[in-house]
């Protein structure tokens, strides 16, 4: 009997121990503002206006509790445009999340709850569905977190993590997508001629054309485009008043170049325009 006690008693402190060395790097409790070893969620959000950014820390992801500082660096809102380019149409969140250097021992999911006024640009356009988590190293390269989402009805693009860092929400956009304007200003016309590439794949573009003697007028036309082997393909032409004619484009397979600030159209005639801000 005494030596069945004996081993009974060896087994409860051998389970005590055990359970005290798997604890051990557990803390009592998950001080705010911190990623903890745990397990946590941490949100950051400026003010009720502003995105919102969420990390979700999985039990163990973290070597110890650690206090993290978080940067909005979206400097007012709503915001439309203040990382805009070229290519890329910004979703109005974006967020420095330091210490950079953190490490981490697994895979965290990283969060930005954009705000609504994030998802159309000037022009109406609505990028939403293609909005992203992007991440912005030192040099301030953007890029596409691999496997990020956005969900829709959350407002929010995620994305699971290995580092802390800048993070943003933003949407790939084809470059030649926007306003472009060409000439100088005619009689009262900013321009000479207009084209605008919705990202629906629809589009307008006016001319202003000289019908007579100080009449100027607009002679515009509404399209729809795509691509078709490297080509740019405008088609579906509305008709338009050529000074007092109507006529409608044919379809029109034209080459393209753009860099972003200018764009060459090869129709006939050939047309440089440049982007209008």
């Amino acid at each position: 009997m005494k030596t069945n006690r004996t081993y009974l008693i060896l087994v409860i402190l051998s389970v005590l121990f055990a359970l005290s060395f798997g604890s051990c790097n557990k803390t009592k409790s998950c001080p705010e503002g911190n990623l903890c070893v745990e397990g946590n969620t941490y949100e950051y959000q400026l003010k009720p206006t502003s995105a919102k950014l969420i990390i979700e820390v999985p039990e163990g992801a973290v070597y110890s509790n650690t206090t993290v500082t978080t940067t909005d660096l979206v400097p007012s809102y709503p915001a439309h445009a203040d990382y805009d380019d070229f290519n890329r149409h910004f979703g109005g969140g974006i967020f420095k999340i330091e210490p950079i250097d953190l490490p981490l021992k697994q895979l965290i999911k990283m969060a930005i709850e954009y705000p609504n006024e994030g998802i159309t640009d000037a022009e109406g356009n609505n990028y939403e569905d293609n909005l992203r988590l992007w991440f912005v190293n030192e040099d301030e390269v953007w890029s596409i977190v691999p496997a990020s989402r956005v969900d829709v009805d959350k407002n929010q693009v995620y994305a699971e993590v290995t580092k802390l860092g800048i993070y943003a929400v933003a949407a790939e956009k084809e470059c030649i997508v926007g306003e472009w304007r060409e000439g100088d200003t005619t009689a009262t016309y900013p321009y000479h001629q207009r084209i605008i590439f919705n990202v629906n794949k629809n589009g307008v573009r006016e001319f202003i054309m000289e019908c007579g003697p100080d009449d100027w007028r607009v002679s515009k036309e509404t399209f729809k485009w795509d691509f078709y082997m490297g080509q740019l393909k405008l088609y579906g032409f509305t008709a338009r008043n050529f000074c007092d004619t109507s006529i409608v484009t044919p379809l029109t397979l034209i080459n393209y170049y753009c860099t972003g600030p200018t764009l060459l159209l090869e129709d006939l005639p050939p047309v440089t325009y440049s982007r209008f801000y």
